[in-house]
């Protein structure tokens, strides 16, 4: 048992040693306001880009999420078993 608390204990302390280094602490006089206006830049496939840029430029437009078109399952419908076989086609004439 005291194993455990001990891995435990060791477990949580990396964590946190992680999550102090996570980000730089902000610096004296920066303020909300001027972090809000960082401008976040990053390579994709080797080519410089943002995704401001992107959105700006017109070559993206932001898509909506789809919505379901059918309704679910009609629950009274009989399930499928196993063991039943579908019925043999019908050629088209």
């Amino acid at each position: 048992m005291r194993n455990i608390f001990i891995g435990v204990g060791l477990f949580m302390g990396m964590l946190t040693t992680t999550a102090v280094f996570a980000e730089p602490a902000v610096q004296p006089g920066e303020t909300l306001e001027s972090l809000s206006q960082v401008k976040v830049s990053t390579t994709v496939n080797g080519q410089p880009g943002s995704l401001a840029d992107l959105m700006s430029s017109g070559k993206y437009t932001p898509v909506a999420a789809p919505q379901p078109t059918q309704p679910m399952a009609d629950s009274s419908a009989p399930a499928a078993t196993p063991n039943m076989t579908a019925p043999a086609p019908t050629p088209a004439q």
